[in-house]
């Protein structure tokens, strides 16, 4: 694996932007070589923590492409930039990461993949949430088999955010909900063969597109997997739970009882020590590696399709109000 840094041009730097500049900025594995947005003051905050002139900040990632040396895009723009800023990377041939969801648009996506694959690009995508400390003591449960077979998992996730996302049909099964499925999908750690769900809006909710999702999962070997989500709990607090059912008991994670995991069997209940990570940072190191020694990780674009099919699925479940089969 190489060891020299590879520079990243990166779009959007304010926000979640800002998370992954930090990240690149800090690890000797990057080098930040341009920034990307249309707000002054996010340029200016965005220089003045990575030491970047005047000269490597830019209006437009065509000019930023154009003006710079780069290996890799970081896109972590509104999700409706998204693919038309992926398209441009893969035609300047520079590597992509993009913050979730991909796009979505699932045809799309499976276009740009393939665009992207033919030119032996990769394409990463942002969803750091099943690299989290809680989500991977959840996933080494499942298959570490300590527990037994597993049976069912439950996540259920109130989000008091106050005020919609970008807009976009279903924001919030695009905007969070993404995050929550594809943790749902990374712990089963199966194919999912059919899709249950709805997207809505509260009848009190003045949100431009749905704010809440009621999903049910089956997967491979008859398990099953349960979400439940909102970005517009009108809680004082934000609130997630995760549950996953197994032959000798159970592994729960409720934020509202602090951050402390436990599994409970017939012998009472035991706190579990997670692993310590950081999911922006493994991220990046994914990325990196992708790139440099060819190991696809599970969040790469093709891998994400799909997390972004069963997206789908719960979109024309809402329409059709019927089951949906995936191949």
């Amino acid at each position: 694996m190489s060891s020299k840094p590879l520079r990243s041009i990166h779009v959007g730097v304010s926000h979640r932007g800002s998370v992954h500049r930090r990240v690149y900025h800090a690890s000797g594995d990057w080098e930040v070589a341009g920034l990307v947005d249309i707000s002054d003051e996010a340029l200016a905050e965005a220089r003045s923590e990575t030491g970047l002139p005047t000269s490597a900040c830019f209006r437009s990632l065509e000019e930023a492409l154009e003006k710079t040396e780069a290996d890799a895009v970081v896109i972590s723009t509104p999700p409706t930039l998204h693919a038309p800023q992926v398209r441009t990377a893969i035609d300047a041939g520079c590597h992509v990461f993009v913050e979730k969801p991909f796009t979505y648009d699932l045809q799309q996506a499976e276009q740009l993949v393939q665009d992207a694959l033919d030119r032996s690009l990769c394409i990463v995508v942002g969803q750091n949430d099943r690299y989290g400390s809680v989500a991977q003591a959840f996933q080494a449960a499942v298959s570490g088999g300590e527990y037994g077979p597993l049976g069912f998992v439950v996540v259920n996730h109130f989000k008091a955010r106050k005020a919609p996302y970008h807009t976009t049909p279903h924001m919030h099964l695009w905007s969070q909900g993404v995050h929550q499925v594809d943790t749902l999908m990374a712990i089963v750690g199966r194919d999912v063969r059919s899709v249950f769900g709805t997207s809505v809006n509260p009848p009190w909710c003045d949100w431009p597109s749905e704010s809440s999702v009621f999903s049910q999962l089956e997967f491979d070997g008859g398990v099953r997997g349960e979400y439940v989500g909102t970005s517009n709990a009108k809680s004082s607090r934000s609130t997630l739970v995760l549950r996953a059912e197994f032959e000798r008991g159970a592994l729960i994670y409720d934020s509202s009882r602090g951050s402390s995991l436990e599994f409970d069997g017939e012998g009472g209940p035991q706190t579990v020590e997670g692993p310590k990570t950081s999911g922006n940072e493994e991220v990046a190191r994914l990325f990196r590696q992708y790139i440099t020694a060819g190991i696809e990780p599970p969040i790469s674009g093709r891998n994400n399709l799909n997390t972004l099919r069963v997206l789908d699925a719960i979109v024309r479940s809402t329409e059709t109000r019927q089951v949906i089969s995936l191949p």
